[in-house]
Order: structure tokens, then sequence, then C-alpha cells
């Protein structure tokens, strides 16, 4: 058997072992607003390469989500682009007229995107409107991106470049009692549910993913 055909056969094992292995899944948060000429725009505020962190964590009441620390260049661009579209005004604050895992005809929606489904549309709260407007995000731009189940923190752990390990394995967060515990809401979704703080500049985007969404399509 020649060298050649001993390195041809080798690269097809390898090939064909992995070629049984899921790829991960795609995830982003999008912003969804009215455009100038009053049809409805979409921006990605976070994607995977938005990302410098991202674990998979149970929240102090007992949830299940995902936290992630963008990079500095993702919160420069997240806060950009939430102030520039309006998210952070009287009129774009709160305003998510969807009802659950749909994309808004009007008003201001951060929505959840997992493999190209809309999973979760939210508003976002006074809360981060103001810590993106005063600059606090970009000090400590963390997110909580609550989930309904487990295996679906999982899967945008996975895709937002978690371990292995830490996409599996939940933490605990610990509500803080001093002086830097932030204000309990940072988005205001369609059933009102809320996210706490996780201290002074943490910015909790509270984007819940109704239960079996994921592979609902």
């Amino acid at each position: 058997m020649t060298r050649a055909l001993l390195t041809a056969l080798l690269v097809a094992s390898i090939v064909a072992a992995g070629g049984g292995a899921a790829a991960a899944p795609d995830a982003s948060v999008v912003a969804r607003y009215p455009a100038e000429n009053g049809s409805m725009t979409e921006t990605p505020v976070v994607t995977p390469d938005d990302v410098a962190t991202a674990e998979q964590t149970r929240t102090a009441n007992g949830g299940v989500g995902v936290e992630v620390t963008l990079t500095d260049a993702g919160a420069q661009s997240f806060a950009d682009t939430l102030v520039d579209a309006g998210f952070t005004s009287e009129n774009g604050t709160g305003n998510c007229p969807a009802d659950g895992a749909e994309r808004n005809d009007g008003g201001y929606c951060l929505l959840t995107v997992v493999d190209g489904d809309v999973v979760y549309a939210a508003g976002l709260a006074p809360t981060l409107a103001e810590n993106v407007e005063s600059g606090g995000f970009e000090d400590d731009p963390r997110l909580l991106l609550t989930t309904a189940t487990e295996a679906n923190a999982t899967r945008l752990a996975r895709a937002f470049g978690a371990s292995p390990e830490n996409a599996t394995t939940a933490r605990t967060q610990t509500a803080t009692t001093d002086d830097s515990t932030a204000t309990s809401a940072a988005t205001t979704n369609t059933t009102g549910t809320n996210s706490p703080g996780f201290g002074v500049g943490a910015a909790v985007v509270a984007v819940a993913l109704a239960a079996g969404a994921l592979f609902r399509r």
C-alpha cells in the first residue's frame, strides 16, 4: 500500500469520525425597530463575535440562563446601536408590542434569534436604558439571557462560545445585599417577567425563551 493511499485513508477516517458531530447552534440578539421610511428594520446587537465570555448560570430566583460578557467593541456597538435606533428614548423604552416569540410590527423589541427562529421578544426597560445612556453599561457589559429550560440555556451557551463544561453546568448567581445592588428589572418583556441585576453597571437582558420554542419550528 502506497504512502499516498495510506494518507488518503487516514484523512477519510478522520472526516468520517467527525461527520456525526452536531453543529453548534447559531444565536444572536437583534434590535428590531421602525426605519425612517416607516418599515421595520433589524440590526444585530449581540453576535458570537461580540461575546468575550459565556457561562450557563442559575439566577437568584431559581431560573436558568446564560451570562455573557461583551467585548469592549461589542459593548460599544450595543450601546451605540440602541441609542441611535431610539431604544433609549421615551418612545422606545419598554415599547415592545410583540406576543412572545414573534417579530414585532411596530415599536422597539430586542429579539433572541436561535438557528434563524425568533424565540422571544423583549423591550428595553428604563434601568438598562439609563445605564446605556450614561455609559455605565460599557464599564460592566454583562447581559443575562434567561431561558425557560436548562436545555435551552445549554444551546445558547454553546452558541455564544461557552466551553462544553460551562455550557452544561449551571452555577448559581447570588444576590448582593450591599450598595452595589442594581435595580431589579433591566428589560420589560410581554409577560412582565423580570430578572435580577448583578450590581451597579451590570445590565440584565431578560430574554426568556418559551419552553420548547427552539424545537417547535
